[in-house]
């Protein structure tokens, strides 16, 4: 008995390939998207966890005065202290391929071999590492087109240049992606370091702490407790620094990344649902009396039921045959790009368990969850009312729309034509599919149209952060000037209009205990600053008589959400204590684990003691704002400060940008991957409306051409009722996208850059998703438009 019924379903999967593909795409779609973020996931968290387990990380960082290899001895015994690591390192320049030089973090180390936290991964070249060799890290060493047996030249704190030969390259954790920021870190021994200028005494301790590496309140207790025998031997702590212990530097951008592909690959699971619903309505509407003579030949209900859950199955199956396979193959590509962007390196590929789990759920069940409804209406029709042809989607009532478009005003109207007319009156005839796919058409829109509006707002909050950086050249020196010195060294070079000096300095902002602290960065710009323009949050910003206030930012309330706008907060400035007054809290976009403060010049001069009028950080302003322009400034200011004798890094205000963008670009690419994915949902989806609509008007287009409708008045009448759909969509698409960009500003800007996003519009995302969705629509009638032309009239006027 079961035999008829498999060879039913059998024949409407071969019958109607078109729609048995289009219903299995629909599935696919959301297959491919939550296998492509799932397996993604999962391979790039098992490839971090290894490549993070390779280098025996640090749970804690102690930073203290110069000390030599007893005081490491001593911490490593300390109770709860597994083992110990002394550091010293360096911010040189070297010099790259391109002739651009680039900071450098050097680190001293005695061999890799003696590492035992933070260990390097050797990647080639020669283990042994003498005086005037140097290791690079590997992403550094291909960025700056340097490569082993070629030699780098590094200008010292102390203004000499020195060459040294690269031997090895090797794979630190821990090191600056370059890709995102353009540094990179090398590695030397202790007598290359102090040829290099430096001390070859350590300036910091790595430890690794005992129990649960996550646990962040463990690993601060045996972290003091370590900083206390630090002091024991008569060191100064400047901080301890515990960011993030038990995870892999770039894991909160990675599972921002994710979660927010995750949030999409769900959309786009909901609209193929909405797919499916629609799909299994055409057919069981275009089975009505089909269903109606298998009941009268004794079929029951759960029967039918069955068999059209086992169709239903079967178009998941197939899905699953298209969308498995394709999305473990852009999970891998996409995978191995962020891990190369991340400089981690990629696992063998391997399928995980869970990830074809979820992907055979959203093939097999989530399909069922949707068809249930149709299924079940259709089956439960009585045989008159399939015989009849009146039970499912009636079409014998007229809505309000029906008989306005009927009515004698709109039908003596010129324009729109009648054909158009038609069109229109079409588009609705079948309401419960155009809700379906109306649905479907508008939130991919408004998914699509809110990604450009992440985009801008994102951008929005970076041009808001060069409001504290507004120069077009940062100078950067390594020891002190006087303010006039630089300015008479810069002013009369060609493209410079002004420049500025402020001070800038590492600070420890101490804790009620008088023990533990709190690293900020502070900044101290004159009181007459035309450089900043400041986001205020709460309070004001300084003024020239707050001697002893200061402003934070939300990345400082993070670490201290105590602070209080009017609080005062004790700042240990050259080894003293001095109370400042909180006097405003500023917005400060980023990911920054260091807070930020602002002082006023000249109590930071008297209080630090490095004397008056003096500059560790010029600003310059140029006449032209340009990339290229400020690149030929920098170019001048650097010979002219080489010259005087003055060790400086400098860089761009246009490098600054481009590097703060490149990651979030990054996460753009992402989102408009998605917004494409989803934006082919919807064109699926209006696609197999328009087909399912020209089978059910096979006749009426038959008797068309019976009276003389030529091929491309077909061909207009299906066309414009598509776009006419797509059009609705784009509008209902525009007004969904503000909640939906809204939401994505507030979790994005607080996952990425701390703080939610203000809501900006951008005007290309409803321009672009017109275009795409007129095409869309144009597209997805064509198909049906051309089968229709090509059956004859005998045919069609025969089609039952």
């Amino acid at each position: 008995m079961a035999y008829p019924r498999w060879k039913k379903i059998l024949a409407d999967l071969w019958s109607s390939k078109a729609r048995t593909i289009l219903a299995a795409l629909s599935i696919a779609v959301g297959i491919f998207a939550v296998g492509v973020v799932t397996t993604a996931y999962f391979l790039v968290r098992d490839a971090m966890v290894l490549d993070y387990e390779n280098a025996n990380p640090r749970t804690a960082r102690i930073y203290t005065e110069s000390f030599d290899e007893s005081l490491v001895k001593d911490v490593a015994k300390v109770p709860g202290v597994t083992a110990a690591q002394g550091y010293f390192d360096a911010w040189l320049k070297g010099l790259g391929a391109d002739g651009n030089l680039y900071p450098v973090d050097v680190t001293m180390i005695e061999s890799l071999d003696a590492l035992n936290v933070d260990r390097l991964v050797f990647e080639g070249g020669s283990r042994k590492l003498s005086k005037g060799e140097i290791y690079m890290e590997r992403a550094g060493a291909e960025g700056m087109g340097l490569k082993v047996g070629s030699t780098i030249d590094l200008k010292g704190n102390d203004g000499e240049v020195r060459t040294l030969k690269i031997v090895g390259l090797v794979h630190d954790v821990n090191a600056n992606p370059f890709r995102f920021n353009q540094k990179t870190a090398a590695y030397v021994t202790p007598e290359t370091m102090s040829w290099l200028g430096e001390t070859n005494l350590y300036n910091n301790i790595a430890i690794i702490t005992d129990g649960l590496h996550t646990d962040i309140n463990q690993v601060r207790e045996i972290a003091e407790r370590a900083a206390g025998t630090v002091k024991q031997h008569g060191k100064e702590v400047y901080s301890v620094n515990i960011n993030n212990p038990g995870q892999h530097p770039a894991q909160s951008i990675i599972n921002s990344v994710l979660a927010l592909m995750g949030a999409l690959a769900i959309m786009s699971v909901l609209l193929s649902i909405f797919l499916v619903i629609n799909t299994i309505s055409a057919l069981m509407s275009q089975q009505i009396r089909q269903i109606g003579v298998m009941k009268a030949l004794g079929a029951k209900v759960g029967q039918l039921i069955c068999m059209y859950l086992a169709l239903v199955e079967a178009f998941g199956l197939l899905a699953l045959l298209i969308g498995l396979p394709l999305g473990a193959l852009v999970a891998y590509g996409f995978a191995h790009w962020l891990l190369m962007m991340l400089n981690a390196d990629m696992i063998p590929f391997y399928l995980p368990a869970q990830s074809v789990i979820l992907q055979a759920l959203v093939g097999l069940v989530v399909p069922l969850v949707g068809a249930v409804a149709p299924v079940i209406s259709g089956a439960r029709l009585t045989v008159r009312e399939a015989i009849s042809n009146i039970g499912m989607d009636s079409t014998g009532s007229q809505g309000w729309i029906d008989r306005m478009l009927a009515s004698e005003r709109i039908q003596s109207l010129r324009w729109p034509s009648r054909p158009l007319m038609l069109s229109l009156r079409n588009a609705f005839r079948r309401k419960s599919r155009l809700i379906l796919t109306l649905i479907t058409l508008t939130l991919g829109g408004a998914i699509f149209i809110s990604v450009f509006s992440v985009r801008d707002s994102l951008y929005r909050e970076l041009d808001q952060n060069y409001g504290y950086y507004q120069s077009d050249v940062n100078i950067e020196m390594n020891q002190n000037q006087k303010i006039d010195r630089m300015v008479v060294a810069v002013q009369d070079i060609p493209g410079v209009v002004s420049g500025e000096g402020w001070l800038s300095s590492r600070l420890n902002v101490m804790h009620a205990d008088g023990v533990n602290s709190d690293l900020v960065l502070a900044f101290a710009p004159p009181s007459d600053t035309k450089l900043i323009t400041p986001v205020m949050i709460e309070g004001r910003w300084l003024l020239p008589e707050d001697e002893n206030g200061l402003v934070a930012d939300n990345h400082f309330l993070s670490t201290r959400p105590d602070v209080k706008v009017n609080d005062t907060v004790v700042l240990r400035i050259n080894k003293q204590d001095h109370l400042f007054t909180v006097v405003g809290i500023f917005r400060l976009a980023g990911n920054s684990t260091i807070g930020t403060v602002y002082l006023n010049r000249e109590t930071l001069e008297r209080l630090s003691g490095v004397g008056t009028e003096m500059t560790n950080s010029f600003k310059v302003v140029t006449t032209r704002h340009d990339a290229a322009s400020q690149m030929e400034v920098l170019r001048r200011l650097q010979t002219r400060l080489d010259a005087k004798d003055i060790d400086a890094y400098l860089q761009t205000g246009s490098d600054i940008i481009a590097s703060s963008r490149s990651t979030l670009n990054m996460l753009i690419y992402l989102l408009l991957f998605m917004a494409v994915l989803i934006a082919i949902v919807g064109g699926l989806g209006l696609m197999g409306t328009m087909g399912m609509n020209g089978i059910e008007r096979t006749r009426e287009i038959g008797v068309m051409r019976s009276i003389g409708a030529v091929n491309s008045k077909i061909y207009q009448l299906v066309v414009a009722e598509g776009m006419f759909i797509g059009l609705i969509s784009w509008g209902l698409g525009w007004l969904v996208s503000f909640p939906i960009a809204n939401l994505l500003d507030r979790q994005l800007g607080q996952m990425l850059l701390n703080v939610p996003l203000v809501y900006v519009f951008s005007a290309q995302g409803p321009i672009f998703w017109l275009v795409v969705v007129l095409l869309l629509s144009v597209l997805a009638s064509l198909m049906p438009a051309r089968n229709a032309v090509r059956l004859t009239i005998r045919d069609i006027l025969a089609y039952e």
